[in-house]
């Protein structure tokens, strides 16, 4: 497959990714509990005087589910295991 690249940057390769995983296995568990949890409350507490904050749920979901944290990336860390 063709991938039109701008002058300067190099072609993804066979395999790389757009994210670099920055999570690892315990904190993405516990960020999928935490994003269900929450959307699980907004599910059932929708007329709550602060009940939109229970939409804050898709982040540590979508950050659980995808592998990767943005803020992670920002200070270069990472709960993955090393690699030997």
């Amino acid at each position: 497959m063709f991938y039109p690249v701008a002058k300067g940057h190099s072609a993804p390769f066979e395999g790389e990714t757009m994210f670099k995983e920055n999570v690892g296995t315990i904190d993405r568990l516990a960020r999928i509990v935490l994003g269900v949890a929450l959307l699980a409350g907004y599910y059932f507490n929708p007329n709550g005087a602060y009940s939109w904050l229970y939409l804050l749920g898709f982040i540590p979901l979508a950050t659980g589910l995808l592998k990767t944290c943005p803020i992670y990336s920002i200070f270069g860390l990472s709960t993955c295991p090393m690699k030997k």
